[in-house]
């Protein structure tokens, strides 16, 4: 009875003696926390990446991994557990950032993360719709909108008919600007015509139709009402005025 006993207690005696130890080892894999990109739709050519590496018994650094569409990433290591690096020249369409570690316990874990690259377009609204000749100049009002992660800086070609002048635009990323701008008025005749925003490419990133008077002259017609009370009165004060004495009537 107890030799019987005797089995029965040793494997439990042996079991409770090992738990600690085997409660400490880490047979879980390493967690990763994707900080960037914080989106899955990019609008930015350019790709900040950010990666919280958790894991209780400490990534073993040469193991980290970190890929995008297959192709391995240059990236750093810092403060233990942060995984960072940046990429540039992203092409419109999907694509897949992946990430792989070992951790001091050989527990390999890896995570994915898919986002999409979107290139909204860049345009030149024309915000004038009547035009006037002044100074034998034509002036325009614009609004340069910039959807994109990055400062637009650029020369620009403004045409109406034949005639074109260049202005320079510098639109913060995601922001607007307005612009005014001018061309000369040259042989063009009141009417009808198209104004339109080029890239020095030839590319339109802006049109609207537009109506284009002659220049305003002095504005006599606002004047005729004070001239013609000035005048009234005038012709007043000559009635009221008194005859000379020398001329005055005498009685018979």
């Amino acid at each position: 009875m107890g030799e019987r006993s005797l089995r029965w207690v040793l494997p439990w005696f042996l079991l409770l003696l090992l738990h600690p130890l085997y409660a400490q080892v880490d047979v879980l894999p390493p967690v990763f926390v994707f900080g960037e990109p914080a989106s899955d739709l990019l609008t930015s050519e350019r790709l900040q990446v950010r990666v919280r590496v958790v894991d209780e018994s400490g990534i073993k650094v040469e193991s980290i991994r970190l890929q995008l569409d297959n192709v391995d990433l240059y990236h750093r290591w810092e403060n233990g557990c942060l995984v960072l690096a940046e990429v540039s020249g992203l092409e419109e369409g999907w694509h897949l950032l992946r990430i792989s570690a070992e951790d001091s316990a050989g527990n390999l874990g890896s995570a994915t993360f898919r986002f999409r690259v979107f290139f909204p377009e860049r345009t030149v609204e024309i915000l004038s719709e009547n035009l006037v000749v002044e100074g034998g100049k034509v002036r325009a009002s614009l609004l340069a909108r910039n959807p994109k992660a990055e400062v637009w800086e650029e020369e620009m070609r403004a045409r109406l008919d034949g005639v074109e002048n260049t202005f320079y635009i510098s639109v913060p990323p995601g922001g607007n600007q307005p612009l005014e701008i001018s061309l000369p008025a040259g042989s063009l005749r009141p009417g009808t015509y198209t104004l339109s925003v080029l890239r020095q490419t030839g590319e339109n990133v802006g049109s609207r139709a537009v109506h284009l008077s002659k220049e305003r002259g002095f504005p006599f017609l606002f004047l005729l009402p004070a001239a013609a009370v000035a005048a009234l009165v005038l012709l007043k004060a000559r009635r009221r005025k008194p005859a000379p004495l020398g001329e005055e009537g005498t009685g018979s």
